[in-house]
């Protein structure tokens, strides 16, 4: 059994972010309609040789980059602190995706903070993309995540 007196309390992310941020939160990029196209389809079977098919295509070939993706569709890099930095990604799919097309729409899902082990403010921003296929059925979701990260002050 593990000794409590060791164990390091655990950082939870809370709500009590600036509202000069909070306004964002909700926020919608620009609709997008995604394709493979036939030259994008080829750099996957090279990258990923013979195991790749329409069959096995994934949210991840639409969006390989949810952050980058979320930020094109014009939404913004919501900052406060000293430094921003990339925080990771994450994909969900509910369907096949097969060769069909898909509609995409980023927002701005969630924005939360807490305290770094050192006692420095990390804001974090969640930009999430859902996509629908040509029926409106929901077929995945992508989330990418920013960090803005309060630098140390000598």
């Amino acid at each position: 059994m593990a000794s409590l007196l060791n164990a390091r309390p655990e950082r939870t992310w809370n709500r009590t972010v600036a509202s000069e941020l909070t306004v964002h939160l909700g926020r919608i990029g620009r609709i997008q309609t995604l394709t493979l196209t036939s030259e994008r389809r080829d750099a996957l079977r090279v990258a990923l040789g013979e195991g790749f098919t329409d069959e096995t295509t994934t949210i991840a070939d639409f969006c390989p980059d949810p952050l980058v993706f979320a930020l094109e569709s014009g939404l913004p890099r919501v900052t406060l602190l000293d430094r921003v930095v990339d925080g990771g990604s994450e994909w969900e799919q509910f369907a096949e995706l097969g060769p069909r097309s898909l509609i995409a729409v980023s927002r701005i899902a969630d924005i939360v903070e807490r305290a770094s082990s050192a006692g420095r403010r990390m804001i974090r921003t969640v930009y999430e993309t859902d996509f629908r296929d040509e029926r409106g059925v929901r077929v995945g979701v992508a989330r990418g995540f920013s960090l803005d990260i309060e630098e140390a002050h000598a």
